[in-house]
């Protein structure tokens, strides 16, 4: 149960730093590239460096 978890906060990370870090780039999702971009982007890689932490600790 642990490791779905883990993998679950990897996965959702790494989707919200792709997607902001694409709508600042492209303007894709949400219409162009605002300054929220940068901090959504650094927010989601801390949530997926918070779930690969957590998951090397569990094995």
């Amino acid at each position: 149960m642990s490791h779905a978890m883990c993998l679950t906060g990897l996965v959702s990370g790494l989707l919200i730093a792709f997607i902001f870090l694409l709508d600042a780039i492209a303007g894709l999702p949400f219409g162009g590239p605002s300054s929220l971009d940068i901090g959504f982007v650094l927010g989601g890689l801390m949530v997926a460096y918070l779930g690969w932490a957590a998951l090397r600790q569990t094995n």
